[in-house]
């Protein structure tokens, strides 16, 4: 029996089903394979179990009837796949297994991509196709089949393998003729005798080793509907056939008024129905060229998912659509080249794109030279995670906050695929470390103890490169891409975060293999202060210009917090020689960093030494990671506090993405009130902008900064960035969140798997705040108010949670504690044994059950 919550893995070559494709390139790019497969279920099967997988993806039918996509992105040395139960779907005598692949693949004219690099979803292997069934009859037995070279293969060929790249990252846009395929392929009467047998992969070239069963859940799949139209109107004709680059197409023709094409009835479109729009163009003579018309769909918040029309109309109709997450004057803003185009067959069809997108507003061109094409509706095929609404929940006396924290769930959610996806519009990638991996804190702190957790940080310990380092983001494959060295400095960080919040021994043993090496890569690049010093790779930290030159203190306070963490994890897993050795380095890198880079001038942490010199840079980000990770003293917390609240104009702000660190700095600092008037200032535009407001990636929509990490750099420090280019839906913002759950609701884990845990709530400028935060025990149920320095908390804890309440005591007159109907006085020799009092806490507890507490 294998472990609870551990996926079970299978050699490959210990499976019945085969690698499949067809035989010649190994790795071709924008690649689409139908295969079907017959099987003969000699009785009434009891259950059958169907298992799946492909690079780079998959679409199945059985017997003509959908059943999912996938497969979960994974390394091919550990090969996740799918299983389906289909036995209502199958009959004794034959049976059809279809499948629709697609392989990403290398695009041989973009010069960076290398065949090995792959993209955010897939790693760079080679194209293949695994299917296996397992049917179970009334009398015992097992019947198991699969991929073989008795299945029949066929090339798409309605798709142009020539259609422009978005970029390497998400892949190629499409183009797909619908006449070139047949549309029954998938049926079970489908005469596939003309095309070919499977080739079936040789052991030898197996990229796959281990094939390892999904832990994440299965995405759900949703049909979506526009919620209005924000712009109809017509465009001088651009498009023509053969044409590769759609976006670039749809960003040259000028929106002009309906005046000579026309759209009748397009309310109908806004929702099911058997009524449909009507899509006229026309010649409007040889000086005005010839009118198409368009529409822009708006679908009320952002959202992922696959873009669907239904339709009938003329053979050759082409039907071009781009999408975006904002408006730019009235159309969608084409940044990232999204421009993806349908040549309908003739009849009534559907199209559905078979790449996910991300965006809220959805542009449709329909040209059509001798016909009309009847719209009968536009939506999207929303691919999402199953529990769209989290366990925790959070609310306060202030509104933009409380706003702000369901922003944060808004965003997080859309990230939470078959991995915690970073970025949506202009990437999909998952960053396993550094900024991005506050989706991390966020989902085990409002969705709980997840298996996305899990394998959020399982996928990172497979992209080591052989010398200790982990990359930020996995995939693509590339041994040099993503190399970005302040995010291998948090790997310890993380592991010890998801022990503390899940307690899954299974999950550390496995994870805390790569933590030595990774420490050990870092230690002999100390100068000779004991300071990290010039870095190689990408020194980045924030779209801020903050100074990561020479020596600087936002590097070195991670170490620090690194090497602390690692030292904790080593006494878990009894290595006290390694705990030993990495806390004396911590404290031998934490003097250096007082004495190398504390402006006693200033009262706060220089952003770098460099040249002999600090350079003068402050920002918030440094030194909120001074506060937070151990470096700043007692005396230094509460100036950083005091002069980040002063808001200096020459002190770097942070973006978004660390901003969630900047604010729970802050609060340890004492500066909770003007920690929470900046939450309120930096984002409440922000949160204005939607009626289902979004965590952006910078302040604005369209322009951003560049971190300092070379003496080159430091003078591009305000180039902006391109307009399009910043998305408005970013996990890593998220920690804001984060901060707000932590700080003000005051909710933290302290031992393995929230055995115990500290409610410190900072009530800042707030009156009161409640919410639920989860823990694998049951949910912590807190609600405290706060009036005239005073403040009553009431908590309910599950069974196997016990918590310590640290109420903060900034004046000398909160000397009474109300608990259980009895009163102490905090100013006598003798308190009760759980009661623990400094001049400026309350520390009360090991607590367990319900209880209320008051601090008078």
């Amino acid at each position: 029996m294998k472990e609870t919550g551990k996926p079970a893995v299978w050699p490959v070559r210990h499976r019945t089903g085969q690698f499949i494709w067809i035989e010649g390139e190994a790795k071709p790019h924008h690649f689409f394979l139908f295969a079907r497969g017959r099987v003969h279920v000699p009785q009434e099967p009891v259950a059958a179990r169907l298992h799946i997988t492909a690079s780079d993806r998959y679409v199945l039918y059985v017997n003509g009837h959908y059943v999912g996509r996938g497969p979960a992105r994974s390394d091919p040395t550990r090969k996740s796949f799918d299983t389906y139960a289909v036995g209502a779907l199958l009959h004794v005598g034959a049976n059809v297994i279809a499948v629709r692949a697609y392989h990403y693949g290398p695009d041989s004219r973009d010069i960076g991509w290398t065949p090995s690099q792959g993209s955010a979803y897939a790693y760079g292997e080679r194209a293949g196709l695994w299917v296996e069934l397992e049917v179970d009859s009334a009398d015992g037995s097992r019947q198991v089949s699969g991929t073989s070279g008795d299945w029949r293969v066929r090339p798409a060929r309605g798709w142009d393998r020539a259609a422009h790249e978005i970029s390497y990252l998400i892949g190629t846009s499409e183009i797909y003729d619908a006449a070139a395929d047949p549309v029954d392929w998938m049926e079970p009467g489908f005469d596939d005798a003309a095309w070919d047998p499977a080739w079936v992969v040789p052991q030898r070239e197996l990229v796959w080793v281990l094939l390892e069963e999904r832990e994440t859940p299965m995405l759900v799949e949703r049909e979506v509907w526009p919620q209005g139209i924000v712009a109809q109107g017509e465009v001088i004709d651009l498009g023509a056939a053969h044409q590769t680059d759609i976006a670039r197409v749809l960003d040259a023709e000028v929106h002009r008024p309906l005046e000579h094409a026309s759209i009748q009835n397009i309310g109908v479109a806004l929702q099911p129905g058997s009524e449909a729009a009507e899509f006229r163009g026309c010649f409007a003579g040889y000086l005005e060229g010839r009118r198409v018309p368009f529409a822009i769909f708006d679908f009320g918040r952002q959202l992922d998912g696959y873009p669907r029309i239904q339709l009938t109309a003329p053979q050759g109709a082409l039907i071009d659509i781009t999408h975006g997450q904002h408006l730019q004057g009235g159309r969608v803003h084409n940044g990232m080249a999204y421009g993806d185009r349908y040549i309908t067959r003739e009849g009534t069809q559907t199209w559905e794109l078979s790449d996910y997108r991300q965006f809220r507003y959805l542009h449709v061109a329909v040209r059509s030279a001798y016909a009309p094409v009847q719209i009968h509706g536009v939506s999207v095929n929303e691919y999402a995670y199953p529990d769209r609404k989290p366990r925790a929940t959070f609310e306060c006396s202030d509104p933009t906050l409380t706003r702000l924290w369901d922003a944060c769930v808004n965003t997080t959610y859309i990230g939470l695929k078959d991995d915690l996806e970073h970025e949506f519009y202009r990437e999909r990638v998952v960053f396993r470390l550094g900024d991005a991996s506050a989706i991390l804190h966020h989902v085990l702190s409002t969705w709980g103890d997840i298996e996305l957790a899990d394998r959020f940080l399982r996928q990172a310990t497979l992209s080591t490169r052989g010398d200790g380092l982990i990359r930020a983001a996995y995939p693509p494959g590339s041994s040099q891409t993503h190399m970005w060295m302040p995010f291998p400095l948090q790997w310890s960080t993380k592991v010890r975060d998801h022990y503390l919040f899940t307690g899954k021994a299974w999950v550390l043993e496995e994870l805390y293999r790569t933590v030595p090496r990774v420490m050990d890569w870092f230690e002999p690049h100390r100068d000779a202060r004991g300071l990290l010093r010039d870095l190689p790779y990408w020194n980045w930290q924030d779209w801020a210009p903050v100074d990561l030159r020479g020596a600087n203190t936002i590097t070195n306070a991670l170490y620090v917090k690194s090497l602390e963490d690692a030292a904790w994890l080593a006494d878990r897993v009894g290595t006290a020689k390694d705990a030993e050795t990495w806390r004396r380095i911590a404290g031998e890198v934490r003097q250096a960093i007082r004495h190398v880079l504390w402006d006693d001038t200033k009262g706060v942490y220089a952003d770098s030494h460099h040249n002999g010199s600090l350079t003068g840079v402050v920002s918030e980000l440094a030194n909120a990671y001074a506060v937070l990770y151990g470096v700043a003293t007692a005396d230094q917390i509460p100036r950083i506090g005091s002069y980040l609240a002063a808001e200096h104009p020459d002190t770097v702000r942070s973006t978004p993405a660390f901003m969630g660190f900047v604010v729970d700095g802050m609060m340890i600092a004492g500066a909770a009130a003007p920690a929470m008037k900046l939450m309120r200032d930096r984002y409440g535009p922000m949160l204005d902008w939607e009626d289902v407001p979004t965590i952006w990636e910078g302040w604005g929509p369209f322009t951003g900064s560049q971190a300092i990490d070379s003496d080159t750099t430091i003078s591009l420090q305000d180039q902006p960035r391109v307009a399009g280019q910043r998305s408005l839906v970013h996990t890593s913002g998220c920690c804001v969140g984060y901060a707000l759950s932590k700080r003000v609701l005051g909710v933290m884990p302290t031992g393995p798997g929230f055995a115990t845990c500290e409610i410190r709530p900072c009530p800042g400028d707030l009156e009161w705040a409640r919410g639920a935060y989860p823990t694998p025990h049951g949910d912590v149920q807190v609600e405290w108010r706060a009036d005239k320095g005073s403040i009553e908390l009431s908590l309910d804890l599950p069974h196997g949670v016990a918590a310590t309440v640290v109420l903060d005591r900034p004046t000398s007159n909160r000397q009474i504690i109300e608990r259980d109907g009895e009163t102490v006085r905090l100013d006598v020799s003798r308190l009760p044994p759980d009661v623990e009092v400094t001049p400026d806490q309350v520390r009360i507890g090991p607590l367990t059950g319900s209880q209320v507490i008051a601090l008078r």
